[in-house]
């Protein structure tokens, strides 16, 4: 009796364990947050393209106008580092 409590105690601490953990392709979506009290919106999308949302202005995404120059927004998620890291990058077309 005691080995079946230990093992549905081992058990039952794996399912929590692992319901916690972060799987690749989950940061993709709409994002909204708060920043000296402005909301802004952050859009991450499945083919690695970000999107930022600031007043109804859109800054980011495959095609943009940035100072003039044609230019798109990526994005590279680092699931190694802790916690998770993100590094937008600004491409000129």
């Amino acid at each position: 009796m005691k080995i079946l409590k230990k093992l549905s105690f081992v058990l039952v601490a794996l399912l929590i364990l692992c319901s916690f953990t972060i799987s690749e392709g989950e940061h993709v979506g709409r994002w909204k947050g708060k920043d000296k009290g402005d909301i802004g919106f952050l859009t991450l999308s499945s083919e690695g393209f970000a999107t930022f949302e600031f007043n109804g202005q859109e800054m980011g995404g495959k095609s943009y106008d940035h100072q003039g120059v044609t230019a798109s927004m990526k994005y590279v998620v680092d699931y190694k580092s802790s916690p998770t890291a993100i590094d937008f990058i600004i491409i000129d077309k």
